[in-house]
């Protein structure tokens, strides 16, 4: 007879499997967001991407070099907000309106933090970038 695993420790595991590093935030956020595209982009998902791989590969790279930037800059990343940002690009994954871009923004707005004049450092426009938000 199998003995069955509480419920609770399974739970409180997975949720500490965070977003620990900018690293996994980068892959939890390009493949979160690539399922999102291809809901909302339709044809122009397949044009830009070709499929969910090539897409997490051209999202993660973009992320990627965005993040280098702000960290070579000095910013820092915080975990607890890359993992509310994922967590809101999850939720609205099959939701294309522009309040749905604009939820998402605002939740990975935290994502990397800045000291005055380390933004500007950067030379780029914004976090999060545009590439967490539907086409």
């Amino acid at each position: 007879m199998l003995a069955r695993a509480p419920l609770v420790p399974v739970l409180a595991l997975l949720a500490a499997c965070q977003v620990e590093t900018v690293d996994a935030f980068m892959e939890e956020a390009a493949e979160v967001s690539c399922k999102r595209f291809r809901k909302c982009g339709g044809a122009d998902f397949e044009r830009d991407f070709g499929d969910l791989a090539g897409c997490r590969e051209d999202l993660e790279a973009q992320i990627q070099n965005m993040a280098d930037a702000f960290l070579e800059a000095g910013c820092t990343y915080d975990a607890d907000e890359g993992q509310a940002c994922v967590d809101v690009i999850r939720e609205r994954r099959r939701s294309c309106g522009e309040a749905d871009n604009e939820a998402i923004n605002a939740a990975c707005e935290g994502v990397l933090t800045c000291a005055e004049g380390q933004r500007a450092a950067t030379h780029l426009d914004a976090w999060p970038p545009a590439t967490l938000r539907a086409r």
